[in-house]
């Protein structure tokens, strides 16, 4: 058993540590290829798109604004919709 410890103590210095993020979008009925435009977190963060903004860079600005924690990839909530005004929905 000692062995099995070192040899997994030894994998996780070697494993590089990249920020991951856990996107779900939500779609509804008729949503699908709409844009997403809002995202938001279970500590209460909210993100709208910018009039701008490409999704990918939405996406980033989101992930890199919400809370880590040590032991948690963060899990962030996305709705798709054709307009801007979808935060209002949620």
């Amino acid at each position: 058993m000692h062995t099995l410890e070192k040899r997994i103590a030894e994998l996780e210095k070697i494993t590089p540590q990249v920020d991951k993020t856990i996107f779900i979008i939500f779609v509804g009925v008729g949503e699908v290829g709409k844009e997403m435009t809002y995202i938001y977190d279970n500590h209460g963060n909210h993100w709208s798109r910018l009039p701008d903004e490409t999704v990918e860079v939405f996406k980033k600005r989101a992930a890199s604004e919400t809370q880590r924690t040590k032991d948690r990839v963060p899990m962030l909530f996305c709705k798709a919709s054709h307009d801007r005004e979808c935060a209002d929905a949620i």
